[in-house]
């Protein structure tokens, strides 16, 4: 099941407690980038919105993106560990491109660290193309 959340609509603490639990399954950590989880999980709520996949009452995966008048950014996304393999990634990355469609902006985008090729493999496989990147990240690009 998936449910989205507009802004200012998800609870911050069942944010939180999957950002921690989740923190090391992201390359890199979650924690090498942010100095503040509870802060990064509070800027998440008050502004992106929020696609939420369960499992029953679980929270088994997230995608969450900020949208404006011109593009969407997609901020964070993951599905735990004993879940995946099984479309779920996908599906919430396909929620994020409809949500961003609804809103009739210009193009989704998003960064990905270059050492995770997993992570560009799944973009690239749902129609994002590299758009920039450096040393480091990679920005990858849907024109919708």
């Amino acid at each position: 099941m998936y449910e989205i959340f507009e802004p200012n609509t998800f609870d911050i603490n069942i944010l939180y407690e999957y950002l921690v639990e989740m923190d090391k399954e992201y390359v890199p950590p979650i924690s090498n980038l942010v100095d503040d989880m509870f802060g990064y999980a509070l800027k998440i709520c008050k502004n992106a919105y929020i696609i939420v996949a369960k499992d029953k009452k679980e929270v088994i995966g997230i995608y969450a993106i900020y949208i404006n008048e011109k593009y969407s950014f997609m901020t964070t996304g993951s599905v735990k560990y004993h879940y995946r393999g099984k479309g779920i990634f996908k599906q919430l990355i396909q929620q994020g491109i409809n949500l961003s469609k609804e809103k009739k902006v210009l193009y989704t985008e998003l960064e990905v660290y270059a050492e995770n090729e997993r992570a560009v493999s799944i973009y690239t496989q749902n129609g994002y193309v590299l758009n920039s990147e450096d040393k480091d990240k990679k920005t990858m690009r849907l024109y919708l």
